[in-house]
Formats: C-alpha cells, sequence, structure tokens
C-alpha cells in the first residue's frame, strides 16, 4: 500500500481562487481537481494563487492534454496523483530542476502518446513511482535514462509492460521496494538491478517468467521478500534460491508449474516456513505444498 501523503504545516487560500478546483488543509495542502477538460484551466488556477505554495495536487476523472510542467515547479508541489485522467503525455515539458516532486501515483488512466518518460528527466528529487492499472508498454532506454536514480520505490501493476531494457533499474542506487504485476515480462537479469543491491522487497507476480537465471538473486544483502507466484516457472533451484534462502522472510512461489523433482531436494535441509506453493509434478506429488514434502519424496535422487 503507497502512502499518498505525509504531514506538513501549510494553509489554503480562499475557496474563491481555487475554482474549480477544491483545497483541503490536512495539515498540508492538496488541491484537488476533478472533471478539467483544459490544460489552461489548471494554469489559470495556479497564477490566481499567485505566490502561494502547495505540498499535493490530486487531478481525477479529467481529460487534459498534459500537466503545465512550469506550474507544477512553481507550485513547489512534492506529490502528484493522477486518476482516471486521459492525457496526451505527463507534462508539456520538462520540469523546472527547482521542481520538489518526490512522489507520482497514477491509477487507471491513459497516455495517449505514451507516459513520455523524457520528460521526466528533472525530477531528481523522485523517490516514489506508483503506477497501477495504466498502460505502460515499455520500460527502455528513454525510462533508464530520464528516471532519477533517488527512486526509492516502484510499483507498477496491471501495466501490460513487455519490455524491461537489460539494465532497467541499474542506475537506481537506493531502490528497496520493487513490484512489477500483472505484465507481460517474459525474462528476468541480473544487470537490471545495481551492485550490490539495496532491494529488500523483489516481486515479479503475474507475469510470463519460465526461468530464472543463477545469478539473479546475487549481491542482494538486504533481500527479505520475493514475490515470482503466477509466472511459468518449473524448478526451484540452489542454484538460484540457495544462498538467499537463510536470510529472506519469505519466497511466494504458488501458482507456477513446478516440478518437485530432484532439483528441489536442497530445500529439504532449509526452514520449510519460508517458501509458498504446491507442485504441480511428478504425478504422485501433483498438488503436494512444498512444506508438506519428505526426504522420502527425493530417495531415489542421489
Amino acid at each position: 500500500m503507497v502512502t499518498f501523503f505525509r504531514i506538513i504545516t501549510a494553509e489554503c487560500p480562499p475557496a474563491t481562487l481555487i475554482k474549480p478546483c477544491d483545497c483541503v488543509d490536512m495539515p498540508f495542502t492538496l488541491v484537488e481537481c476533478g472533471g478539467i477538460t483544459d490544460m489552461q484551466t489548471l494554469v489559470s488556477v495556479f497564477e490566481r494563487t499567485a505566490d502561494r505554495k502547495f505540498h499535493s495536487f490530486a487531478l481525477h476523472d479529467s481529460s487534459v492534454q498534459y500537466l503545465p510542467a512550469s506550474a507544477i515547479s512553481a507550485k513547489r508541489f512534492e506529490q502528484i496523483l493522477l486518476v482516471n485522467v486521459t492525457m496526451t503525455a505527463m507534462f508539456d515539458e520538462r520540469p523546472d530542476t527547482s521542481n520538489n516532486i518526490s512522489m507520482i501515483t497514477i491509477m487507471t488512466s491513459k497516455f495517449l502518446r505514451g507516459i513520455g518518460w523524457e520528460y521526466w528527466g528533472n525530477l531528481k528529487k523522485l523517490q516514489t513511482i506508483s503506477i497501477h492499472g495504466t498502460e505502460v508498454k515499455s520500460l527502455g532506454k528513454s525510462f533508464v535514462d530520464n528516471i532519477s536514480g533517488t527512486v526509492q520505490t516502484f510499483h507498477l501493476f496491471d501495466s501490460r509492460v513487455r519490455k524491461l531494457q537489460y539494465n532497467a533499474f541499474s542506475h537506481m542506487t537506493g531502490l528497496y521496494d520493487l513490484i512489477v504485476q500483472n505484465a507481460e515480462i517474459k525474462f528476468l537479469r541480473r544487470s537490471l538491478f545495481t551492485t550490490p543491491s539495496k532491494i529488500r522487497t523483489f516481486k515479479f507476480p503475474d507475469n510470463q517468467i519460465d526461468s530464472l537465471p543463477d545469478d539473479l538473486l546475487t549481491k542482494m544483502p538486504v533481500l527479505e521478500y520475493i514475490d515470482l507466484s503466477g509466472n511459468k516457472i518449473t524448478t526451484i533451484t540452489q542454484a538460484v534460491f540457495g544462498n538467499v534462502y537463510n536470510t529472506i522472510k519469505e519466497l511466494n512461489m504458488e501458482n507456477n508449474p513446478v516440478i518437485c523433482d530432484c532439483s528441489l531436494q536442497w530445500y529439504m535441509s532449509r526452514y520449510r516456513g519460508t517458501l509458498k506453493g504446491n507442485c504441480a509434478g511428478p504425478e504422485d506429488r501433483k498438488g503436494k505444498s512444498f512444506q508438506s514434502l519428505t526426504q522420502s519424496d527425493f530417495s531415489y535422487c542421489t
């Protein structure tokens, strides 16, 4: 769950200055706009509030070309939330380098020309990106070249993303919380992440992954949670998981067609509670939970 706001001291302007939007003190200032169909409406609201600064901006149920980058920077917004918004792209230009944006959350929205990673290049204070139910076709070169290395939390749910550039997250030296769920990812490789990595939460559930490289989880000394459920993985090997298994808190492999053959024998000497899921084969172990396996199930292994 993403925590969208944090507490600071602020004050809303008179309602007449901010119409058709609303402002609430919670005690931070949240400017909330809905039903907007023209970017200029947002620009006018920000101009009428003169030199007032705000903490958070939420836009919902609207259709605009872009967010006005200059106004977003001038108002010193730290957090941006978009819900059910249709846009050409995220910004009309790169926000000024003085911007304060640290968190962007996007839910059930649509970008007609793509999200426009090339306009994110000056978001040097960005720490959290959380995108839900919004198509993001690729985390390619433009993503790598423009997303700040300061990002610590990256969540992508129901995005249909198909492509991860080979080094997609490698510049995010502080990344510790990574979730890419219900996309169309087929491959993972160690070069995706920085070395060593600070990742604690490593989750790629409900993708199309069918195998894992032996070095995938190497040099991840603080790794705690792994979720690869809902993929097409058939083996849980010691080469991939053996070196991290004793220090992680959970390895979720549910809803994978895992064959519980000799490649899983190593697990018999490890703590059972960490691994979640069931065998898809061989026939005599089909449907059996990993935790209920015994040494006798592998008596034929050498």
